[in-house]
């Protein structure tokens, strides 16, 4: 094997390992005002969840 695909590959599993780390920490980091995680804000956006009030947290 040639010495440019190496290093091709190389720079490609770079990037993808990256992009999962990246992926991951921003999905499971928690909002600093709301306290909720990426994963609770989409689904709160797609309108299947209500959003957690103090009302609702009291009841």
């Amino acid at each position: 094997m040639r010495i440019f695909p190496k290093v091709a590959t190389v720079i490609f599993w770079t990037f993808m390992i990256l992009m999962v780390i990246v992926t991951v920490t921003a999905y499971s980091r928690r909002s600093g005002h709301t306290g909720l995680d990426m994963a609770k804000i989409q689904e709160l956006r797609s309108g299947t969840k209500e959003i957690p009030t103090e009302q609702t947290a009291n009841n």
